[in-house]
Parts: C-alpha cells; sequence; structure tokens
C-alpha cells in the first residue's frame, strides 16, 4: 500500500482520478489476483519496491552541526566520482554579503528545477554566504530523469546518486548510493563529527 502513497505525493491531487478511483473499481470487480495484476497496482508496486531497495542500497549520514566546512569536507572526499555527477542546487536560504549574490538565492528558490552547477562553483558559493540556513543540494548520474523542486523527499532521494541536505541551521543528511562512496565519506566524518542515529 506503500506504492498508493508514493503514487499521491508523485500526482498530487490527479492520483484521485489517475490512480485511486480506478483501483477501487479494480477492487470492486476483480478477484483478489485479477487486481493484484491491475496497471494501477503493479504500477504501486514497483513504486515501493524502487523506494524500498534504494533505502536498502543507500546509506544515509546525518549530523548535527552548522559546520558549513562539513560539505566541503563531503565535496572533496572522492572527486573523481563526484565529478560525474549532474549538480543541481534545488534550494537555498541564508544571509548573503551582496546584492548579486541574494539574487541568486531567488533564482535558485525561484527555478522549477533547480540551479545546475559544478563543483567548483558550488565551493565559490559557499564563500559568498556568511550564514547558511538551508539547503538542498542533488547530484544525479543520469540527467533524463531530473528532479525538480515539487518532488516529495522520497523521489528526489530515490531518483538522484548523492543527496546533500542542511536543515534549519542544524542538521546535515547526505544520502550516498555509492557504496565505496559512502565508506570514505562516513569515515571521514565520524573523525570530526558526531554521526547521529536515524530515528
Amino acid at each position: 500500500e506503500y506504492g498508493h502513497y508514493l503514487q499521491s505525493q508523485r500526482f498530487g491531487p490527479f492520483y484521485l482520478f489517475a490512480f485511486a478511483i480506478p483501483s477501487v473499481i479494480s477492487a470492486a470487480t476483480k478477484t483478489y489476483a485479477g487486481h493484484n495484476i491491475y496497471w494501477t497496482e503493479k504500477d504501486a508496486h514497483r513504486r515501493s519496491y524502487e523506494y524500498f531497495t534504494f533505502l536498502m542500497k543507500n546509506s544515509i549520514i546525518r549530523i548535527k552541526t552548522r559546520d558549513r566546512g562539513l560539505l566541503k569536507l563531503v565535496l572533496s572526499a572522492n572527486e573523481e566520482y563526484l565529478k560525474l555527477l549532474h549538480w543541481k542546487l534545488l534550494f537555498i536560504d541564508g544571509t548573503y554579503d551582496n546584492e548579486q549574490t541574494m539574487l541568486f538565492q531567488e533564482k535558485v528558490n525561484s527555478s522549477e528545477y533547480g540551479l545546475v552547477l559544478s563543483l567548483t562553483e558550488i565551493d565559490a558559493l559557499l564563500n559568498c554566504v556568511p550564514d547558511l540556513w538551508d539547503l538542498l543540494l542533488v547530484g544525479q548520474q543520469d540527467k533524463r530523469e531530473p528532479v525538480q523542486k515539487k518532488d516529495s523527499d522520497d523521489i528526489i532521494f530515490n531518483s538522484s546518486d548523492v543527496v546533500i541536505e542542511y536543515f534549519d541551521c542544524s542538521y546535515w543528511t547526505i544520502a550516498i548510493s555509492n557504496e565505496r562512496f559512502v565508506s570514505s565519506v562516513k569515515s571521514n566524518l565520524e573523525k570530526m563529527y558526531e554521526v547521529l542515529p536515524l530515528n
């Protein structure tokens, strides 16, 4: 049933007509086996399988700190791998040292797909933000299914190879699909920060 929740998150109000009503009609008119292979159910099963497979194969690291150096540490952990990814800044909030940087924030936050940046540009941006409050940065190998800001966390995390989120000036969440990369990042971070358990 979790797949239906994922459908509703992806399609919003259209979920009712695209999935819910056809699913209810199928459940009312078909046998259990027939309903279970109906397209709405197969789609829900696929979404649920992909989501939980992602959670199992990806490591998520959570750290409580205001230190922006953590992001630089993550982004320098394996530059060869990180340069293969297409990076997008989906959201940023903070105080800025000039009007140009403030306009940059408005551009990022008003964009449907975020702003494409290189690792060098991300590093330069961090130097222009004296006080960072919130950030959502994603790296994807495959550009065919770009994430959007309106996507749910499930979709963003499931569609990205690396997700770096800074929330409310306090928590960093780093999700990485590459097992070797997550191991090196985690060991580096554990030397300097307390890695929190995921609740």
